[in-house]
């Protein structure tokens, strides 16, 4: 009996749990930071700048300035670090040298393509600057 497509239907059924799990996750905090805003309206509490800021944090800032950068750089090293493996290989079989190379290529590109968005990120928020809050009546209308 054949097993050969047991290996790569396991592999991508775990991806698809995981990213499943992960969207269901962010959605549920999504869902709580909603209920949170709504009680605090019901209960006819003020919601000032800092606190609905605080709240809507999560689900519209980035946790890091840097992380494009980051993701970038680590990208990039592993394209080179496949290309790489691919000359030591390509040394034993030369079946394997472009196939390698090529994928590693591929990789650095990626990973050059998340420093440009960073870069880009960067100039965008420097010419906008941050989205104002201060706008934002105490009963959560543009209206004071």
């Amino acid at each position: 009996m054949d097993m050969g497509w047991l290996v790569p239907t396991v592999f991508w059924a775990a991806v698809v749990l995981i990213v499943a799990l992960n969207v269901r996750a962010r959605m549920a905090a999504e869902r709580e930071r909603q209920q949170t805003l709504r009680t605090l309206i019901e209960r006819g509490q003020p919601l000032d700048a800092d606190l609905v800021r605080q709240l809507l944090a999560g689900s519209t800032e980035r946790k890091s300035p840097f992380a494009l950068v980051v993701a970038g750089i680590v990208v990039a090293a592993f394209g080179l670090g496949l290309a790489l493996l691919g000359v030591f290989i390509g040394q034993i079989d030369s079946e394997a040298l472009l196939p390698l190379l090529g994928s590693g290529g591929l990789f650095f590109m990626v990973g050059v393509g998340l420093l440009v968005a960073a870069l880009v990120q960067r100039r965008l928020q420097q010419a906008s600057g941050p989205a104002p809050l201060e706008d934002i009546g105490h009963n959560g209308t543009d209206k004071p």
